[in-house]
């Protein structure tokens, strides 16, 4: 069904799921889903108790599970080009309330999204809460503002590397001297190159999507005038140019996203830079902290507090 947040106006999808206990009467569910895929053109949620696991490690006790038991539930999810919603609280939604070695446990509700739903609520996520009376656990989807983030780590991108200018900048940096022991005169020289790295990366690449959409620019319009005058010689040059330009700069992007998004199993020469970029924001969704659970057995949720005990627990650890 189709629902509007009172708030903002905004329109998402909902749909709510139960599946059969029998895998077979699943195949019908999975069909759905797929059908209903297509025709959605709105953020998607897709919540409930799907009577399946994804993975192995979402269930502990019972028949150990097989590629061939997941496989539908997971085909059906990357047919329908969804992914998983972020999640925080107990890692099982379900048991059968038995002891011993008859007990089980899994993860059988979850919620699913599609590409739009990350776009509107980036920050979004399920928490999945107490069982109470019931042997499933609560599931609350919560919308939240964006996580104020920290100083961003240094990162080497590989585009970098096929740049002219990459070795002469490291060498540069690298020449800097510095007097004492060896190592603390290597973590020096490492702290100037990573410096003048990422001042490079600014100025040099800066956002590089942005580069590419004026390169792409570029090349719309000296392919428009070559058009108009086809054999303009100067024309013809600055065509060739202006392609060689977008090439280098859609390449890079590419590698960018690549690297951000960490997969490197499709070939080179597709264009999935639009996968890349979905990948990246989905990374960015599951590894964001959203609660800890305390030495004395507490969840807390105050992104503060939760950096304060990060650095207790790694401080202590040293």
């Amino acid at each position: 069904m189709d629902c509007t947040e009172v708030s903002s106006g905004k329109m998402v999808h909902l749909s709510a799921v139960y599946g059969s206990n029998l895998p077979y009467e699943r195949q019908s569910l999975w069909r759905d889903i797929v059908t209903l895929s297509t025709s959605i053109n709105l953020p998607w949620l897709i919540v409930g108790d799907f009577n399946s696991v994804r993975f192995p490690h979402e269930k502990i006790g019972g028949r150990l599970l097989t590629t061939s038991i997941l496989r539908d539930f997971n085909t059906c999810i990357d047919a329908s080009s969804l992914l998983d919603l972020k999640s925080v609280g107990n890692t099982f939604s379900w048991n059968n309330r038995s002891i011993g070695a008859r007990r089980i446990a899994c993860r059988l509700d979850r919620a699913l999204i599609n590409h739009l739903w990350m776009d509107m609520y980036p920050d979004s996520f399920v928490h999945y809460g107490d069982q109470l009376l019931s042997d499933h656990a609560q599931l609350t989807i919560l919308t939240e503002d964006t996580v104020a983030g920290g100083p961003k780590p240094f990162k080497f991108y590989n585009m970098w590397a096929h740049h002219e200018s990459f070795s002469s900048i490291v060498q540069q940096a690298r020449d800097s001297h510095f007097q004492g022991t060896p190592l603390f005169v290597l973590c020096k020289k490492l702290r100037v190159v990573k410096l003048a790295l990422k001042a490079w990366n600014r100025e040099e690449f800066g956002p590089v999507h942005h580069k590419v959409a004026y390169a792409r620019e570029a090349l719309h319009q000296a392919q428009s005038d070559l058009a108009h005058d086809p054999m303009n010689n100067d024309l013809i040059h600055k065509e060739n140019q202006a392609r060689e330009a977008y090439l280098t700069s859609f390449n890079m992007e590419r590698a960018y996203a690549q690297q951000r998004a960490k997969q490197h199993w499709l070939t080179q020469t597709d264009d999935n830079t639009k996968f890349f970029y979905d990948s990246i924001k989905g990374r960015r969704m599951i590894n964001t902290i959203r609660k800890c659970r305390l030495p004395d057995g507490n969840e807390n949720s105050d992104l503060q507090q939760i950096k304060n005990h990060a650095n207790e627990f790694y401080n202590a650890a040293v």
